[in-house]
């Protein structure tokens, strides 16, 4: 906290993408050590920020199961 203001901390995790390089899957939801990559990345910033959004295109109801906001590009 600075003086009277609070400033606010939010992480964009981009799990967007068409997966190309990994045979068309999506990468935030390849296991890794028995749990989804995006669980991974939210276990190493949790604490450090006030707020996750979570941008997929795709498998947005799963990404949800992480963060209350998913927002998808307007592509």
């Amino acid at each position: 906290m600075i003086g009277n203001i609070h400033s606010m901390i939010s992480c964009i995790i981009l799990a967007g993408g068409e997966g190309k390089r990994v045979d068309y899957s999506d990468k935030g939801l390849i296991n890794f050590h028995n749990k989804p990559l995006v669980a991974h990345v939210i276990a190493s910033i949790e604490g450090q920020v006030d707020d996750i959004v979570i941008s997929a295109n795709r498998n947005t109801d799963q990404y949800k199961l992480f963060s209350l906001t998913v927002i998808s590009d307007l592509s």
